[in-house]
């Protein structure tokens, strides 16, 4: 059940990162199709039951970063590195690409946040199942999960409208780590909390 769960939601990460990708100005470089491969990745990692595994994380992430650098300082610094470096050419290539693309680090914190939540729900899965094959009789799982995935989503949607008061000063870069670490953070402690109470729920 769990494996479904985080299979759709790495499908609904695929569908807001190539959503991004088909706005973004690399869409004249990316076919659709190629694009659309993205949605193949949870398919083959139903293989593995791990839908939403780290590798296609760091895919999504990867796609997911150009919003978050436009604009940006460090953006600005690698030109002014690869003009450094004598490769003008390619400096205001890259420029004329990303500066006039309106992106934010939104999709990417979205996108963050669904792997994270995956995390937690098959983190309490993984030792409702390690309990059991120890004869133990977990009693409220269902719960848990359901506790996990509420708290994991009041988390976001908290984050989400406190965002630009805590993170307004900061640039796209360092207001995207910043998010990203908030999160995992929180949702680390709800999966503590949920695997806490799971253990005080079982009994041998």
């Amino acid at each position: 059940m769990i494996v479904i769960v985080n299979f759709l939601l790495a499908e609904f990460a695929a569908y807001l990162t190539y959503r991004q990708l088909v706005l973004s100005p690399f869409a004249a470089f990316i076919p659709e199709t190629v694009a659309m491969l993205i949605f193949t990745l949870p398919v083959i990692g139903l293989a593995f039951k791990r839908p939403f595994s780290f590798a296609m994380f760091l895919v999504l992430v990867a796609f997911n970063l150009p919003a978050v650098l436009s604009g940006s300082e460090l953006f600005y610094a690698l030109l002014d590195a690869v003009y450094y470096f004598g490769f003008e050419d390619a400096a205001r290539g890259m420029y004329s690409l990303i500066s006039s693309y309106e992106g934010g680090v939104e999709q990417l914190l979205a996108v963050t946040w669904l792997y994270a939540t995956s995390e937690v729900l098959g983190g309490i899965h993984d030792l409702v199942l390690k309990l059991r094959r120890n004869g133990v009789v977990v009693e409220g799982a269902h719960t848990a999960y359901a506790v996990a995935f509420a708290a994991s989503a009041a988390l976001f949607y908290l984050w989400a409208n406190m965002r630009t008061p805590i993170f307004g000063e900061l640039g796209g870069i360092v207001a995207g780590i910043a998010g990203i670490a908030a999160l995992f953070a929180a949702l680390y402690l709800i999966a503590k909390g949920a695997e806490e109470e799971i253990n005080s729920r079982s009994r041998a």
